[in-house]
């Protein structure tokens, strides 16, 4: 642990961070309208394939994310295949504004292919700005973190209050209007710097290995929440019966959200402050989904129980699980930026979503056939898997006992 001293977020992070924001916001915006709106076509018969049809686009993600880190790293570079990624999406909104099955079917499409060439190009350029400040990479990418989710928050908010007073057209309407403000922003971004700026030193071979692994954990961590949801959902249900703290029902669903936020406004402020070895991090956020398992398996009978304890309990499970969260996703992305070659970034990092990917395949297909959803059961599994995490983190700290500090001068850095 160190603290950090005359040491500022770059300008290029910030800015990067403000336009994840608008994105976000715009993003989610559309999605959730689209979303509602496909639904609808549904239930009125005026379209009976609408879910299907939209089910089967939501797959452009997945495959357009790694097309668009290999453009932005092979082709047309970083900037711009982001602003190419951007204007595709402003595109698409305003196409979904016009009243039209086929044209908005389209427009989802186009939304999916721009999110893809914007995302991993993006968070490229952001570990770019700070590989000549990189104590603050961590710092850096929760901000980003922070900057989506936020923006999933509010542009979900947009969604349902906008849409209802003013119409789903409307709403991507100002979400296409919103898109093109925050391709602003990339105008006034610096060119990226050569991959010798790299502060990191560079085993390529133990760089693998360590992204290799990491993105592994991330899947693994991130498919072992999954157990959570049914319970959760359960107590939260059980929550809204009771009214408890006179709490609306629908503002129960976006309890995590919040507590996601605020951990990560507070995570953000004290990476800004003190550098904190990057291992013990992991080890954190280990420990906190473990925890949250954990409560919620020693919750008591609803029957023979107060409502103060299930109150208690759920607002713990929600801290717990948003303090696993709030610190492994961002370090993942700093992982990468630090073991990873500065010329394929974008690619690199369109590929942390595979292997959570293959971990929920792995348990949906194969281990939840001996499990039975039940309350109990799905917390066993995810106390299980979680203990293992944590198992698994500490060997690696006990073998990988050296300090990984960046580089900090410029004579260290000619060294390297």
């Amino acid at each position: 642990m160190e603290k950090i001293t005359h040491i500022q977020h770059p300008r290029e992070g910030t800015l990067l961070s403000i336009a994840y924001l608008i994105q976000s916001i715009a993003y989610f915006s559309i999605q959730g309208t689209s979303i509602i709106y496909t639904i609808e076509l549904f239930i009125e018969n005026e379209m009976s394939g609408a879910i299907e049809y939209y089910s089967l686009i939501s797959i452009i993600p997945f495959i357009s994310v790694i097309i668009g880190g290999l453009l932005g790293d092979l082709l047309l570079g970083n900037r711009n295949t982001m602003i190419v990624g951007g204007t595709l999406q402003a595109i698409a909104a305003l196409l979904m504004f016009i009243p039209n099955e086929f044209i908005f079917f389209t427009g989802v499409a186009l939304l999916f292919v721009g999110v893809g060439l914007y995302r991993p190009n993006l968070k490229a350029l952001h570990g770019k700005a700070y590989l000549d400040r990189p104590k603050l990479l961590d710092g850096g990418y929760s901000l980003l973190y922070l900057s989506f989710t936020l923006g999933l928050f509010i542009g979900l908010i947009i969604a349902i209050l906008i849409g209802d007073v003013y119409g789903y057209e409307f709403t991507f309407l100002l979400s296409g209007g919103l898109m093109i403000i925050g391709l602003i922003p990339f105008f006034f971004l610096k060119g990226s710097p050569s991959p010798e700026k790299s502060r990191y030193p560079n085993d390529k071979r133990k760089g693998a290995l360590k992204i290799v692994a990491v993105l592994l954990l991330f899947g693994f961590f991130l498919s072992l929440i999954d157990f959570a949801d049914y319970p959760a959902f359960i107590l939260q249900d059980k929550l809204k019966s009771m009214d408890a703290l006179s709490i609306p029902k629908s503002y129960w669903h976006h309890l995590p959200k919040v507590a996601t936020i605020i951990m990560l406004t507070l995570i953000t402020i004290l990476w800004k402050i003190i550098f904190i070895d990057r291992k013990i991090k992991l080890l954190i956020s280990a420990i906190a989904g473990l925890l949250s398992f954990l409560l919620l398996i020693f919750s008591p009978d609803y029957n023979q129980s107060s409502q103060e304890n299930h109150i208690f309990l759920f607002l713990a499970f929600i801290l717990f699980m948003a303090i696993g969260k709030a610190i492994l996703e961002p370090i993942i992305n700093a992982w990468i930026i630090q073991y990873g070659n500065i010329k394929y970034y974008a690619t690199l990092l369109s590929l942390t979503s595979i292997p959570m990917i293959l971990m929920a395949f792995l348990i949906n297909s194969y281990w939840a056939e001996y499990i039975n959803f039940s309350f109990k059961s799905s917390l066993y599994f995810g106390i299980a898997g979680m203990s293992i995490l944590v198992i698994a983190t500490i060997i690696y700290m006990l073998f990988n006992k050296s300090n990984e500090k960046p580089i900090t001068s410029s004579k260290e850095l000619l060294d390297s």
